[in-house]
């Protein structure tokens, strides 16, 4: 993939151009585009190139830019080179003239090739930049090149701009000031970017503007400042903040901080609010600045800094790269400036407060009727009537572990409140360990025939490490993160009991879905322990293992748990979302590992909201992706059906699913039940080798990073070792037969079909209803989002309209603000998800695809536990 394709327009936007192009091959050379069409990009990037160079020998000059009549008149260039782009209004001013019908209108388009005005034809779309899919290799190569080329030209004269633009660079003749005609000795760098033609000062007006200005960078030629105000007595004037107008006197020295400079000022607080707390409110509010400390704080930061170093500490980015960007200069760095520290509490001060506004609950007792506020999934979990089950997944993230302060982690020194809103600990008691403490000698069978890590019973933390990983519970289909559990002791069997205890109470009506790694030793276990009745007696309750990991299990996990094999998952619910949270979690895991408790979980949490909130931001159109996805499949189906699709029409869900069901165990049954011999324990372990392999082999193809595919490389190489020495020893017992080979062990793997009686009309008519779920389920999603927001609407932000009202004027006029904010994002989601309802109108366009009544079968059999989807993870012998 090319990331740095340019993703303007469609190079062929004519539906007449598509449509003779569609079955071209994308990756052609542009030389095979038509004579006449090469001719015409030829002439216009010619006249491009012409008037680039014109620009460049213009800025050289310093003269004026103008467009010849001459250029003017060349209709054809004009109404194709769509590339060209005005430089300024200026320039399309100096075309036109005095006389009018000496002038030329023209329809200059912006940076991204979208005309502001008029409609486009087939020649000036022709030359749109190409997307991604649609330009050869060799034309963006060209492209490619093309712009180096113009780089490097231009490249001397925009050093010459930088240093203009980085040093007192004087154009102006006199100073900005007002009624004064001295020469300008001081530049403000600050208003440089903002106000031009008002950053240049003569010595005494510099004093002035920088007094007037907060942190404005205001130096001379030789990088000094501008000498400070004075008193008639000759004293120096400071800068004085004030908590209110009773503070007098001699307040405490702080240094202001900017994107653009720094300056000193003194904070003067009077006796009645010497704790504090109003100069933090006065010093925010009215002149934008963040206190890193309440108390005797010696440095405040700007809003627009801070609120910088809180979005790139989300997307993670170190405080210490963020601060050493802001405050290191050629002599120290931020640390040595000793504005580490202070800048990242002003930033974690900030990450409280933003959360809080977000999620509307700005005043104590909000945030005690409403809950501190989470982003969580709003298509899984739903409004008052919430439509479908709830499905969930759970991993554990090993990497997410904290060093133990005798390793050079840090301590704990306190909490972050919000953080619990992510953060849990187990509520279920944990019954391995009450039998464990009993000495309870009998264990559960493990499930399968694979040996796995996860879901073991031991309970010593890992060595140098206070924390071993996290185990986050996201939801199935759009991986949103929902709970997290800081884990110490390794992924023991408990935090599954209490994530289905949680959708047990929580999802009581819609049922609960759980995809775990060990699925298999989850049921065991809740067997074993007599948990697993009062579940499936209470809720519509199913396990699966992801797709990629349960090729890691035996052949009867891969028929009881595959969410391949399952119904009622669809298609699209593979359960593998958590791997990419753990790939996003990536990023800034290793900076929290030696953190203190509090910071490492805030910044765990400050990743997975922003990670949650830029999900849900196209969580609409994901949805819709996956719909015509979806409706492609079925156009398939029945195609390929041709004259029978009248038999889907007559299928009925139950009976399909008993019908896989059936299938299912009879592939479990095949399994040898007895206590393996030698041999065949030998053969055991050969599969569960291979199946390592195929894992790693499978990751390798995602190409997991450098140091990643070391690790698995040397994992890969040691195991295949491993696999040969067994297999030379298992050919050894039977020296008369053919020698097994890793291809023959690799083909066994998968499980052998089952003679049946039924006719590929049948297989198709199961992948109808495959992909019936799916339109079931993406039709809740989007349902739900409509009533999460409309419920939130009526409660959630009409509470806090009636709780911000007893505040005052100054105080409700800008919590009403926020809230406003935040309703019209909202409502937008919900307007998106009702127009994608649409689609499946009655007289739509896919309504032919699909029966109603089957959606509605697949939805009675999720309202009832008793259905015939709640005993699909059992062998027919249970």
């Amino acid at each position: 993939m090319n990331h740095g394709h340019p993703s303007q327009q469609n190079f062929y936007s004519s539906s007449s151009t598509i449509n003779k192009r569609k079955h071209r091959d994308l990756s052609s050379d542009s030389s095979d585009l038509s004579d006449a069409d090469s001719e015409l990009q030829r002439e216009a990037w010619a006249f491009v190139e012409q008037q680039q160079s014109a620009s460049v020998l213009r800025a050289a000059a310093n003269v004026s830019p103008t467009v010849t009549q001459t250029a003017l008149s060349s209709p054809n260039l004009w109404e194709n080179a769509d590339n060209y782009v005005a430089d300024s209004d200026d320039e399309a001013e100096s075309v036109g003239s005095n006389n009018e019908s000496e002038s030329i209108d023209v329809e200059f388009p912006d940076m991204y090739g979208v005309w502001t005005e008029g409609h486009e034809t087939d020649f000036t779309s022709f030359l749109r930049f190409p997307t991604s899919k649609q330009v050869s290799p060799k034309l963006w190569k060209k492209q490619r090149e093309k712009w180096f080329a113009d780089t490097e030209a231009v490249l001397p004269l925009l050093i010459i701009a930088v240093a203009c633009l980085e040093t007192v660079d004087i154009a102006s003749s006199c100073c900005a000031a007002p009624n004064c005609s001295l020469v300008p000795s001081f530049k403000c760098y600050t208003c440089a970017v903002t106000v031009p033609s008002l950053s240049h000062f003569c010595s005494t007006h510099a004093s002035g503007h920088w007094w007037d200005n907060h942190c404005h960078r205001v130096q001379d030629r030789l990088d000094r400042s501008p000498a400070p105000l004075t008193t008639p007595s000759g004293r120096t004037r400071s800068k004085k903040i004030r908590c209110c107008e009773a503070a007098r006197g001699t307040g405490r020295r702080v240094l202001l901080h900017s994107l653009t400079g720094h300056e000193p000022a003194q904070l003067v607080t009077c006796p009645n609010h010497a704790n504090g707390h109003e100069m933090c409110v006065v010093l925010l509010r009215d002149y934008g600045f963040f206190q890193s400390r309440v108390h005797n704080t010696d440095h405040a930061f700007s809003f627009q800094l801070v609120s910088l170093g809180l979005k790139l500490r989300s997307l993670g980015v170190a405080f210490q790269v963020s601060a050493e960007a802001f405050f290191g200069t050629d002599h120290k760095d931020a640390r040595d400036a000793g504005l580490y520290q202070p800048y990242m509490d002003a930033v974690c001060q900030l990450a409280v407060i933003k959360h809080h506004t977000h999620h509307g609950t700005v005043t104590p007792e909000l945030a005690e009727e409403l809950g501190i506020g989470q982003t969580v999934c709003p298509a899984c979990i739903g409004g008052d009537e919430p439509s479908g089950p709830a499905a969930f997944t759970m991993d554990g993230f090993e990497s997410a572990n904290k060093k133990s302060t005798e390793r050079g982690g840090g301590g704990s020194h306190g909490s972050f409140e919000f953080t619990s809103v992510y953060f849990k600990e187990p509520a279920v008691q944990d019954v391995v360990a009450e039998a464990k403490a009993a000495k309870q000698t009998s264990r559960p069978k493990l499930g399968c025939d694979a040996q796995h890590k996860a879901g073991g019973v031991g309970g010593l933390k890992s060595v140098g490490k206070d924390i071993d990983m996290i185990i986050h519970v996201d939801c199935a289909a759009h991986s949103l993160v929902h709970r997290v559990y800081d884990v110490k002791g390794g992924e023991r069997l408990v935090y599954a009991d209490d994530v289905i205890n949680w959708g047990k109470e929580t999802f009581k009506s819609r049922g609960f879905v759980l995809g775990y790694d060990v699925a298999c030793k989850e049921l065991s276990h809740l067997d074993f322990y007599g948990l697993l009745q009062s579940i499936i007696s209470t809720i519509l309750f199913i396990l699966f293992i992801p797709a990629m990991h349960v090729y890691a299990h035996g052949k009867d996990c891969l028929s009881l748990f595959s969410p391949r094999f399952l119904m009622g998952l669809g298609l699209t619910m593979d359960g593998e979302g958590h791997e990419r949270v753990n790939s996003w979690l990536s990023r800034i895991i290793g900076l929290t590992q030696r953190e203190t408790f509090e910071n490492r979980r805030m910044d765990i949490v400050l990743f997975l909201e922003f990670y949650n909130w830029s999900k849900i931001r196209r969580l609409v159109s994901w949805t819709q992706e996956k719909l015509l996805a979806t409706f492609a499949g079925l156009a398939e189906v029945k195609a390929t059906l041709g004259h029978q699709w009248w038999k889907v029409e007559q299928a009925q869900y139950d009976v399909v699913v008993t019908a896989m069901t059936t299938l299912r165990q009879q592939l479990v049954e095949r399994q040898n039940k007895d206590v393996p011999s030698t041999k065949e324990d030998l053969r055991l372990q050969i599969d569960q080798l291979a199946r390592s392999i195929l894992s790693m082999d499978k990751h390798l193809s995602r190409a997991p990073g450098t140091k990643m595919s070391k690790r698995l490389n040397g994992a890969l190489n040691s195991t295949f070792l491993e696999l040969y020495k067994k297999l030379d020893e298992l050919n050894a017992m039977e020296p008369g037969n053919p020698p097994l080979t890793f291809a023959q062990v690799k083909a066994g793997l998968t499980p052998a079909a089952v003679e049946s009686s039924q006719s590929d009309v049948d297989s198709f008519v199961r992948l109808y209803f495959r992909y019936c779920e799916d339109l079931f389920h993406h039709q809740n999603y989007l349902k739900n989002m409509v009533g999460f927001y409309e419920r939130r609407e009526m409660e959630h932000w009409r509470v806090v309209k009636e709780k911000v009202g007893v505040c005052d004027s100054r105080s409700k006029e800008a919590f009403m603000g926020l809230r406003r904010r935040r309703m019209e994002v909202e409502r937008e989601h919900s307007r998106l998800a009702k127009e994608a309802l649409n689609i499946f109108d009655a007289d739509g366009e896919y309504a032919s695809l699909y029966f109603e009544k089957h959606l509605g079968e697949i939805r009675t059999a999720f309202q009832s536990k008793d259905s015939v989807l709640s005993r699909q993870n059992f062998r027919s012998d249970k």
